[in-house]
């Protein structure tokens, strides 16, 4: 048999698929946290401020004139993005492997981190309330969570986190 009559098939049998993908999640970003359009607090707390989204920062960084800083956002990324990486390699393996989707894969990582954040607050007992603001909570009732627990008056805040995964256009509307 002659060279010229060989006949060469190429048959993708799912590595074109997995390539596209790797592209798809090459060009997104997750995040996780508070996003803008989470569901404002109810107008019951007669807050100023009922945005979920500067609830938040304003405990991650402190305001004034008398709200200290009780970050929950930043230590989440500090102790947790290494153990975030690793579970990106392990969900980047199992896409490969056909055991999961890129889509599967993208939400689980978004998951991962939205699960740290929650811990940090959870976990979070200092600076402690002002017996001002205890004094509130016992007047409204609104302790739950425990009449001293930081950033969990009501669980809003803490069940308002959540993740996006975006892509192209939409990453370049990040405030980073």
């Amino acid at each position: 048999m002659s060279a010229s009559s060989l006949k060469i098939i190429d048959k993708d049998l799912g590595f074109n698929k997995i390539m596209r993908d790797f592209k798809q999640m090459e060009s997104t970003t997750i995040t996780a946290g508070v996003h803008s359009d989470a569901t404002p607090y109810p107008q019951r707390l007669e807050r100023d401020m009922t945005d979920v989204a500067d609830v938040a920062y304003i405990n991650e960084f402190g305001g004034p004139p008398s709200i200290p800083e009780r970050s929950f956002m930043r230590p989440a990324f500090d102790d947790d993005h290494q153990g975030w990486v690793d579970f990106a390699h392990t969900e980047a393996i199992k896409v490969i492997d056909k055991k999961e989707s890129m889509n599967k894969a993208l939400f689980n990582m978004g998951e991962k981190m939205v699960k740290s954040i929650r811990g940090k607050i959870v976990s979070l007992k200092t600076p402690e309330l002002a017996d001002k603001t205890k004094e509130l909570r016992e007047e409204r009732d609104i302790y739950q969570y425990g009449l001293d627990k930081p950033l969990m008056e009501t669980g809003h805040m803490i069940n308002s986190m959540t993740h996006k995964e975006l892509t192209g256009h939409e990453i370049g509307g990040l405030p980073f």
